[in-house]
């Protein structure tokens, strides 16, 4: 397992160029965490990549209290929240070695096939992958 928290902003700011600390919000989040599960056996190698990446403000520059609805959708007047929620994407995959020199292998992207639903879920960059399945072979010369 791999852990990452960021506590400040790494750039030196400048007076020409002064930079704000945006740690914390959703698109520099403050906690992230890989983990990956994997089992091998005979000529099969099996294994699940688990990443969470943590919440944070919808925007560190948004004042809510100056303007409550910046981000408004303005067919339906639903508001987007204030502060997003952590979320989990969660791979894997199975490699099978035919021979010394010939392997297949699977690889599926969302295996718990999460899915955004309506406006406020899904204008979240990155925030659901769409589930993806990739086939393939190699042969080593």
């Amino acid at each position: 397992m791999k852990g990452y928290r960021e506590s400040e902003d790494a750039f030196q700011a400048t007076a020409a160029s002064p930079v704000v600390d945006t740690t914390g919000a959703y698109t520099k989040p403050e906690d992230r965490y890989l983990t990956t599960l994997s089992w091998a056996h005979d000529k099969w190698y099996t294994f699940v990549d688990a990443q969470y990446t943590d919440g944070g403000l919808t925007d560190f520059y948004w004042d809510k209290e100056i303007m409550e609805d910046k981000y408004i959708n303005m067919d339906t007047g639903e508001v987007a929240p204030f502060t997003i929620d952590g979320y989990w994407n969660i791979n894997g995959g199975v490699v099978y070695s035919i021979t010394d020199q010939m392997t297949v292998q699977t690889y599926i992207t969302n295996l718990t096939d999460e899915q955004c639903s309506g406006w406020v879920d899904c204008w979240r960059p990155g925030f659901r992958t769409p589930r993806t399945f990739r086939f393939g072979f190699r042969y080593q010369f």
